[in-house]
């Protein structure tokens, strides 16, 4: 334990890394989401939050992403109990709206994509998708709920 001590406390004051300071800040315009009663049996707990002034090289990105797939895989039980979208708020626009849609009402371009789907068409385009595969059980589960 004493060995365990004495290297955090090393890493500690010897370490070259600056850490980020970090504050929380009221902005002059909130982001609302409003969150629709449909979700409640699936989803009944809804965070948002908004990162300014990022600079987002594809370093950060990367790192962001994984952290995202750990959360998911880890605390968030394989993505059965919470789901983590990152959007970039340049091209989206508050208020939003967070509810349960039959699949044929749901279109959006995904992550690294080009194209537009509807939902029920990127269940389809995901079956080949060795990484997201895993995870449309899940999303269907969602749809025979609407």
């Amino acid at each position: 334990m004493t060995c365990l001590c004495s290297s955090i406390k090393y890493f500690l004051i010897f370490s070259r890394f600056e850490y980020p300071q970090y504050k929380k800040v009221m902005p002059a315009s909130p982001i609302v989401t409003y969150v629709d009663s449909s979700t409640s049996p699936l989803r009944p707990y809804v965070v948002t939050a908004a990162l300014r002034d990022v600079q987002m090289s594809q370093e950060v990105y990367n790192s962001l992403i994984d952290l995202q797939e750990k959360l998911h895989f880890n605390l968030c039980r394989k993505r059965t109990l919470v789901a983590i979208g990152v959007h970039d708020l340049d091209k989206i626009a508050p208020p939003f709206q967070y509810s349960l849609q039959p699949p044929q009402q749901i279109n959006f371009v995904p992550l690294n994509q080009q194209k537009s789907f509807r939902a029920d068409e990127l269940m389809e385009f995901y079956k080949s998708d060795t990484h997201l595969k895993p995870y449309l059980p899940i999303i269907k589960v969602s749809y025979q709920n609407t």
